[in-house]
């Protein structure tokens, strides 16, 4: 009959001697040995990661962020747990499988354990966050110090999945007043009464995004634009002292 052999405690491949004793009977002293490589597998580790949630979009969390040498995804089971933020001792169970795509913002946590012999467990950890992801481009600025409407700025390009937005504003001649290359984490375009005279000024507006769907307001209203790249908006907006 068969035996198991456990071995507890390596930290590293390692080649073992393996020696089989049979005592009694017509193989009485009859020994056996055999040299045995065993592969080290390292326990998972977990990690922690936010994401941002557009409203009506999902986002993809991933329960391991790098898999140890030698194992695949099927050498261990998840269980994916949801904590409500209004409710945080209110727990749901909604998934079993290595990734998990995420409808609501809350917390998320994922218990990764390794399947049988292997005994290893972590966890990893998830906060999703609503998003403000529609950009609103204003047609009028006031830059007169009474905190209202005081520069060319677009409301929801400072989300990180815009970054590297740029911008260039001319005048009604035509010249340069302003370029940003990443203008949705500047502080806006505010000029002073000397930078900037009352009138029309015009925009070359280049949107960084990714692969969802790209909502913006302005003048004409709501338009919805799907696809990948910069999307460039040329419009004009009306400053006013």
């Amino acid at each position: 009959s068969g035996a198991n052999v456990t071995v507890d405690g390596l930290t590293q491949d390692t080649v073992m001697t393996l020696t089989v004793s049979v005592t009694g009977g017509d193989l009485d002293n009859c020994e056996v040995m055999q040299m045995v490589e065993v592969d080290y597998i390292a326990p998972p580790t977990g990690f922690y990661e936010p994401f941002d949630l557009c409203p009506g979009d999902s986002v993809g969390l991933i329960a391991l962020d790098f898999l140890p040498a030698g194992t695949s995804q099927d050498d261990y089971t998840y269980e994916w747990v949801y904590y409500y933020f209004d409710h945080p001792d209110s727990v749901e169970v909604v998934g079993h499988d290595f990734t998990f795509f995420a409808l609501n913002d809350g917390a998320y946590s994922v218990d990764v354990s390794m399947v049988s012999p292997c005994s290893g467990t972590t966890t990893s950890n998830f906060d999703v966050d609503p998003d403000i992801c529609e950009l609103t481009i204003p047609n009028v600025i006031s830059p007169n110090g009474d905190s209202m409407n005081e520069g060319f700025i677009v409301d929801g390009l400072n989300s990180d999945r815009y970054n590297g937005s740029t911008i260039r504003i001319f005048n009604r001649w035509g010249q340069l007043v302003y370029s940003s290359n990443d203008f949705g984490n500047s502080a806006g375009w505010r000029p002073d009464r000397d930078e900037a005279a009352e009138g029309t000024y015009y925009y070359i507006l280049g949107i960084a995004r990714g692969d969802i769907d790209l909502v913006i307001n302005d003048i004409n209203g709501p338009t919805i634009d799907e696809g990948e790249g910069y999307k460039y908006i040329n419009g004009s907006f009306t400053l006013v002292r």
